[in-house]
């Protein structure tokens, strides 16, 4: 009779882990598994009804029941990286670690049902985050299972063939790292990850390195090619110059808004792991030398002498860092002063105070008080006021964003529409209620069809071309004289003052502003002033003999009389380097402390060779480097724009004397 070697060696091995002969042969005999390999076609479930089976005619207990299903957890997983199973080595040991392992799995298995399933990586779109883009999609694909619940991670894994002598610090890591490429289960999954790749490149560059992997639905060629291009010798010195021109360009000179000591450690940190990332990897010492050059800090002296005069501080780029974040001053917070008010101008909108009655309901965002109800006796808001009788709700008829429209209940959003469509229309000879910000008030002429017209002779009042046509006088004469005027103001034709009153009136409206309480602003780009515009962010660099009348955006207010046409500077501190540019405003109105924030006319500066990208980043069909930026070719300097609400500004302040 010939003797089943295989079965032989499972019973050899069921005696290892403490089953009796009786047990092994019942376990056998129930299960039809006559080796070690067959225990991994039986599912969980078919595992624990065996083990009843056999429970109903010898004793069979729960423990003996969780060393089969450890048994089998070993041979699946080994089954899924196509490892060879070696039944010797399954000792008592090896179970109970198995048994371990499954118990964590199914563990890790049922939380992760109730949490949300991992966010897809945004789409590839500029070839400048590529890094990001991987290192997104790598996490990304290492939270999503494929066939034999192995992370799909694995298809895109860099080393093709598994280095034998690793050690893994998680299962999951060592299933990444030892599945098969081949086969029909990576296949399914090689597939799958073609899609998600296709999916999130499909718009960018990286359309090109893909497509030739379309038909065979190639996920891991597709990856690779794209890796090979974006990580490539070309990508990798360009990546290397820019971390190298960045160290080079940071500096630290204390607190700035925008630009923090945690902002500047975070900068190199970023540098050295990208130079370490392509093999460049620069000594701690250096590090650290390199540091203390770039601070100019004064405040961080004394810090700087004890870094130099301590080992452990010298030698480490961490523990220095550390180190001076305890010296560094933290900034100011300044208090926001807050500008909008009410559209009748009586107060700020949804702001009141009363006396008596039941008070006032907010709908929608509770602190905008979009929606308001007064009863009783006593003074409302500039909107209504009410005596007695029941309360009245007023809804706000304005603009709401789309989370303060999206939190008023169906009836709230029944009210507004309603308010909205009754509506007045506007009668002859009535003002309509006008939003104070980003008013529009156009007068065009017949002939008005240029937006910058040639300025008018003072004295004359006649055109003065030059010898190709166009007007041969200053960007601020010709933003400040044409046939309309539009938004916030306009500003009248240029007059010389040379009389001593018209100085002594000029020199009313500079700034008083002492430099250690400097004002941190904003010079917004707005088409709606016809020039530049400065207030209290800038100081005056020269006075000109000009002054002009700059009318504000509604015709029945007052001109303001003999404003000064000056040479403006403001300070612009760079947020990725921490360097303070110094920029020059040139023909600029100066309105002084009267005008807390600062304006430029994007044509304006369009007009004098400067490249103005005005679309935000989310509107930009192409949202790169360029986008929502000035580009000043003169000086090789890119600014990002920031968003305030819709108006595009950069975040400036007041210089100092040194500056």
């Amino acid at each position: 009779m010939a003797v089943n070697l295989e079965r032989v060696v499972l019973e050899e091995l069921l005696g290892r882990i403490g089953f009796d002969p009786l047990e092994r042969d019942a376990f056998i005999t129930t299960s039809g598994c006559t080796s070690t390999v067959m225990i991994g076609l039986l599912s969980s479930d078919q595992i624990k009804r065996v083990c009843k089976r056999i429970n109903d005619t010898i004793p069979f207990s729960a423990l003996q029941e969780q060393l089969i299903l450890a048994l089998r957890f070993w041979v699946v997983n080994k089954q899924r990286i196509q490892q060879q199973i070696d039944p010797e080595s399954f000792t008592m040991v090896l179970a109970l670690n198995q048994a371990q392992l499954m118990r964590q799995q199914l563990e890790d298995e049922a939380r992760g049902k109730g949490e949300a399933l991992a966010k897809a990586p945004d789409k590839f779109k500029s070839a400048a985050n590529w890094k990001v883009f991987a290192e997104a999609m790598d996490t990304y694909l290492g939270q999503l299972l494929g066939s034999g619940r192995i992370p799909l991670k694995y298809v895109i894994r860099t080393q093709a063939l598994p280095d034998p002598n690793a050690i893994y610090a998680t299962t999951q890591a060592q299933l990444i790292a030892l599945a098969p490429l081949n086969g029909d289960s990576f296949n399914r999954d090689n597939a799958r990850v073609y899609g998600l790749i296709k999916q999130l490149v499909l718009e960018g560059p990286g359309r090109t390195y893909i497509m030739r992997f379309d038909d065979a639905a190639n996920g891991r060629g597709a990856w690779n090619a794209l890796r090979s291009h974006f990580e490539g010798d070309g990508f990798r010195n360009r990546n290397v110059e820019e971390a190298y021109n960045t160290l080079e360009t940071l500096t630290y000179e204390g607190e700035r808004k925008g630009f923090t000591f945690e902002k500047f450690s975070e900068r190199q940190l970023e540098c050295y792991l990208e130079l370490s990332r392509f093999n460049e990897p620069v000594l701690e010492s250096k590090k650290v030398r390199d540091l203390l050059n770039r601070i100019k800090a004064p405040e961080l002296a004394a810090a700087k002498q004890q870094i130099k005069a301590t080992p452990h501080l010298a030698n480490s780029f961490e523990e220095a860092i550390n180190f001076l974040s305890l010296s560094v001053t933290p900034i100011k917070q300044s208090q926001r002063n807050i500008a909008a008010f009410d559209q009748h101008g009586l107060g700020t909108r949804g702001r009141f105070r009363g006396r008596g009655g039941r008070g006032r309901f907010h709908g929608g965002r509770h602190d905008s008080g979009r929606f308001h109800s007064r009863g009783g006796r006593g003074r409302g808001s500039s909107r209504q006021q009410a005596r007695g009788g029941r309360a009245r709700y007023t809804p706000y008829t304005g603009y709401y964003t789309q989370d303060e429209w999206n939190s008023l209940s169906a009836s709230q959003r029944t009210r507004v529409s309603e308010a909205r469509s009754q509506s007045e229309p506007i009668q002859s000879g009535v003002v309509p209620q006008r939003r104070t910000v980003g008013a529009l008030e156009t007068n065009v002429t017949p002939d008005d069809t240029s937006a910058i017209t040639m300025p008018t002779h003072v004295s004359t009042g006649t055109t003065v071309p030059d010898s190709s046509g166009n007007s041969s006088n200053t960007a601020g004469n010709q933003f400040g004289r044409r046939a309309r005027y539009i938004g916030m103001l306009n500003s009248g034709p240029r007059i010389h003052k040379n009389d001593r009153t018209s100085r002594l009136r000029i020199s009313n409206i500079r700034s008083d502003r002492q430099e250690a309480n400097p004002h941190t602003g904003a010079l917004e780009l707005d088409s709606h002033a016809d020039t530049a515009c400065i207030g209290a962010d800038c100081r005056v660099i020269s006075y000109t003999e000009k002054v002009c009348h700059v009318t504000p955006y509604h015709s029945d207010y007052e001109p303001i009389q003999d404003v000064p046409i000056v040479k403006g500077a403001t300070a612009y501190t760079d947020s990725e380097t921490g360097k303070t540019y110094i920029l020059i405003i040139n023909e600029a109105l100066y309105l002084g402390d009267t005008m807390m924030t600062s304006y430029l006319n994007p044509n304006q500066l369009r007009h004098h060779g400067l490249v103005v990208n005005d679309v935000p980043k989310h509107l930009s069909i192409n949202p790169d480097d360029d986008a929502h930026s000035i580009f000043i070719p003169a000086a090789n300097l890119r600014i990002p724009l920031h968003l305030k609400g819709i108006i595009s500004y950069i975040p400036i302040r007041y210089p100092s004397d040194d500056e």
